[in-house]
């Protein structure tokens, strides 16, 4: 059964060659303006699958479909595909500072039957920057991101939980981001308790300040294990552990001073959350992995911190 590429992105294209996948291309254009309303989610979800249904109708023969559309958000804002150097050079500077989200959506359909899937893929995505904790107003405890103008660059835990972050993993390695006042059926008013209200499912969190070296090789480890398919908990523990393996000396603070807060179980990159069909996996398994993980981008760099 033949495998066809709805899209005319070399990059897409180069993915599967380097997979060593035949494959044939077909172009799909659609109208990608977001919808009133809708949200990153949805919008991949849509765009990939109108691709995917596009070329179908033009398809001959047995064969799957594989469409796909990714794009960057940021505090709610759709960032497009960058249409020259300059406009690239300008989304990174509005980006830099920030945590993000880089959102593909997959779509498939097996021809001639016409039975369909499609799923979406968020990656974590996060920037070097600054924070402070307030202990005496946790409302005032923030991130400091490169200012623009009318902003003087401070995210505030009072921002943030009016951001969107539905169901995804943020890493928090700016120094005690799960620090803060105690309150009484609250728990900790602390910078990784604002993301959960903005209802983040898994947040990692750091628990005093780190020092940079320290900080850097466990979130660099932390990353890999996660890019290998590993729960976000597993991820944490076994960085920890090579770190210990590599010098059974290491003080306590250069090894765990992080936390998994929420849903620890959850694997954010692919290598194991679905369960698709034998058929599925034989045919566009290996392509659909090395779609969604050509996207997955995860930082190597710990972040400083603020006093």
């Amino acid at each position: 059964m033949k495998l066809i590429l709805a899209s005319a992105s070399e990059r897409r294209a180069g993915i599967l060659r380097d997979a060593g996948i035949p494959f044939m291309v077909m172009s799909s254009a659609v109208d990608e303006t977001p919808s009133p309303g809708e949200s990153p989610h949805d919008l991949v979800q849509r765009l990939a699958a109108a691709k995917a249904e596009l070329v179908a109708a033009r398809a001959v023969g047995p064969a799957i479909v594989i469409a796909a559309d990714t794009i960057v958000t940021l505090e709610g804002h759709i960032f497009g595909k960058p249409r020259s150097s300059d406009d690239a050079r300008h989304m990174l500077e509005k980006l830099s500072g920030l945590t993000h989200a880089v959102v593909t959506g997959v779509a498939l359909i097996r021809l001639p039957d016409a039975e369909r899937l499609t799923f979406v893929e968020s990656t974590l995505v996060h920037f070097a920057a600054h924070s402070i904790v307030d202990d005496r107003d946790p409302q005032r405890s923030g991130i400091w991101l490169s200012p623009s103008p009318g902003r003087r660059g401070l995210l505030q835990a009072a921002d943030i939980v009016k951001l969107g972050f539905d169901g995804r993993l943020v890493v928090l390695a700016t120094c005690s981001s799960n620090g803060g006042p105690f309150l009484r059926g609250e728990g900790v008013m602390s910078l990784a308790h604002a993301f959960f209200q903005a209802r983040a499912r898994t947040v990692v969190a750091s628990l005093w300040p780190q020092i940079d070296t320290d900080a850097e090789a466990l979130v660099t480890g932390f990353y890999r294990y996660l890019s290998q398919g590993a729960s976000v908990a597993a991820a944490l523990r076994l960085a920890q552990l090579e770190l210990l393996r590599k010098d059974p000396r290491l003080p306590v603070a250069a090894w765990a001073g992080m936390a998994v807060l929420g849903d620890g179980d959850l694997v954010p990159f692919p290598g194991g959350r679905h369960s698709w069909a034998v058929w599925w996996l034989a045919v566009a398994g290996a392509s659909l992995l090395s779609l969604v993980t050509a996207f997955a981008v995860r930082a190597r760099r710990a972040l400083h911190c603020r006093s």
